[in-house]
């Protein structure tokens, strides 16, 4: 008999106890995809005291997946008062902010986290990210670059220098930041749809220029990206509103 164990158990609260487990059933109902489940959990341990860190946190995330921003960002609040040193909270907290297109909160929330953990890559990521979506891309570009001196070979970082160059009207610096992209993340549905967005680009700008071989090139490469981002998410309105636009284009 493992008496060191009976003591450890003796010495934890029976409300102890019922907060953990309660918590790990919460944890099991988010792996399984089951959010609502999730949000009762955790209510039934807060009406019981159990109020942490971890419930706040999970809860958020539950409520982010039914896309309710309001009670994700208020337990994403929570969580942070209980943690304030927790960087990683306040990264999701900004992207919940970004996702949702609250792009002016998402840069109050990026400046000052930013100010707290100034050497943080993600939360300087998503303050340059923010700096794009808010119009100041040539602000964001020099964070972007120099945030690659820190981190090399990130996709993420890689995607976001290209959509700014797409937006600068800079084609070809964006296909080469999307093409190391989409090489780094095969996966990215979102990638290989900008990149093919930058080849229509490429394609239309060539073949307005008379130089029909190198557009041809191009519309190649554009029809063969949103191929791959079709495969890879089919149900994304812009990806397949994009694919009919670009498999509709014929050779010059």
């Amino acid at each position: 008999m493992n008496y060191k164990r009976i003591v450890l158990l003796l010495l934890i609260s029976p409300s102890l106890l019922l907060a953990e487990e309660g918590y790990d059933k919460a944890v099991s109902r988010y792996k399984a995809g089951d959010y609502k489940a999730v949000i009762e959990e955790v209510r039934i341990l807060h009406d019981a005291g159990g109020n942490s860190y971890e419930t706040h946190a999970i809860c958020g995330f539950a409520y982010a997946k039914l896309d309710n921003f309001e009670s994700a960002s208020a337990h994403f609040f929570q969580a942070i008062k209980l943690k304030p040193e927790y960087v990683r909270i306040r990264a999701d907290l900004i992207r919940l902010y970004i996702n949702h297109n609250r792009t002016k909160g998402a840069l109050e929330l990026a400046t000052t986290t930013l100010e707290k953990f100034p050497e943080d890559t993600e939360v300087q990521f998503l303050y340059a990210n923010v700096l794009f979506l808010r119009g100041k891309p040539k602000t964001a570009l020099s964070r972007v670059e120099r945030l690659k001196s820190v981190i090399q070979d990130d996709p993420e970082i890689m995607n976001l220098e290209g959509k700014i160059y797409y937006s600068l009207g800079n084609y070809d610096k964006a296909d080469v930041s999307l093409k190391w992209a989409s090489a780094l993340d095969k996966n990215s549905a979102s990638i290989w749809n900008n990149l093919a967005l930058v080849q229509e680009k490429l394609y239309l700008t060539h073949l307005s220029s008379g130089k029909k071989s190198m557009a041809n090139d191009y519309l190649k490469e554009a029809k063969d990206s949103i191929q791959k981002a079709i495969s890879l998410d089919a149900k994304e309105n812009s990806i397949s509103t994009n694919a009919e636009r670009i498999l509709s284009y014929s050779n010059s």
